[in-house]
């Protein structure tokens, strides 16, 4: 069941057969989730604290917008944007229960699958309801993860077509203006090899320029040992 999440008290809840299906009349908070390559042993990932609206409209500071897996071992770390009730409810509760996947390609494919079958589960509710597509502002969600499996450090992006792509390059974004996140790096980086200084500054900066984004930054360092919080 999808966990009721409100962006604001004029949202609508609808219930079908137990299921709940939450209508955003508006966008919903928008997050900066970033990862960057420190070294060849060790991957950044980072998220902004954002602000969120409650159904009582008070305004919170989200300090959870990082997830790993239940079991500390497995050094495996993700952050979701979009709908929550996708990215987060739906998909993170479910990835951080899920047995150790062994390799890259058997976790790309599952959570090609389940972030597949969740939009599916959305949009099938939609229609049974009679709930117009454009109604709902933003049903969709994407999700970066960085890790280490078969001793091989990787990023890998599940977009909100459910298709899974590992990240070539040394930075890569998503969530609020992944663009204008981008060139803010690419600026630090012609002139000097980027930093984890570096990395926490550009996201400070952004997400002190976006609506809904929101100093302090959370960062975590990924290695083939485990996960460290900076």
């Amino acid at each position: 069941m999808f966990d009721d999440y409100l962006a604001s008290t004029s949202n609508m809840e609808l219930v079908s057969g137990g299921e709940k299906l939450i209508l955003l009349d508006r966008e919903p908070p928008m997050t900066i989730i970033a990862a960057m390559w420190e070294s060849e042993d060790s991957i950044l990932i980072g998220a902004d604290s954002g602000e969120t609206e409650t159904t009582t409209n008070l305004r919170l500071i989200n300090n959870n917008k990082l997830q790993r897996y239940s079991n500390p071992s497995i050094p495996l770390a993700w952050g979701a944007a979009g709908n929550p009730a996708i990215g987060i409810d739906g998909f993170a509760e479910w990835l951080r229960n899920h047995e150790p996947f062994t390799t890259w390609q058997g976790l790309k494919a599952n959570c090609e699958d389940k972030m597949a079958e969740l939009v599916g589960r959305r949009n099938a509710l939609r229609i049974k309801m009679n709930i117009p597509y454009n109604f709902i502002s933003r049903d969709d969600a994407s999700v970066l993860l960085v890790g280490c499996l078969e001793n091989s450090l990787r990023m890998l992006e599940i977009n909100q077509e459910a298709i899974g792509y590992f990240i070539a390059q040394r930075f890569h974004t998503i969530g609020m203006n992944p663009a204008v996140i981008a060139t803010n790096y690419r600026t630090i980086e012609q002139t000097r090899t980027p930093t984890l200084e570096d990395f926490a500054r550009v996201l400070d900066i952004s997400a002190r320029s976006f609506p809904q984004c929101d100093p302090p930054i959370h960062i975590w360092r990924v290695t083939r040992e485990g996960i460290i919080e900076l």
